[in-house]
């Protein structure tokens, strides 16, 4: 999978933050549901993407915490390009 050197500006309606204020993987996946209207993206994806180190998140306590602008990041960074879209 090729990876996006820059990451794009998000859409006008989409406000990111640096700061880790989504509480946990069903938070994170909420966000990406409600707020991009990516359905695909699961409590599990997150996990997945946060176990291989694909996505940054912060512990505090027992719980990891996401920052907007890194599920961002994430996502747009999982773009193939045309071709390998067959």
């Amino acid at each position: 999978m090729s990876k996006i050197e820059t990451v794009p500006d998000p859409p006008p309606n989409v406000m990111l933050s640096a700061t880790p204020g989504l509480c946990g993987h069903e938070a994170a996946a909420r966000w990406c549901r409600e707020v991009l209207g990516i359905e695909a993206i699961s409590a599990r994806a997150i996990k997945t993407a946060t176990d291989r180190g694909e996505l940054a998140s912060a512990l505090f306590g027992h719980r990891r915490h996401y920052a907007s602008a890194e599920i961002w990041r994430w996502v747009t960074g999982r773009v193939r390009p045309a071709t390998a879209n067959r």
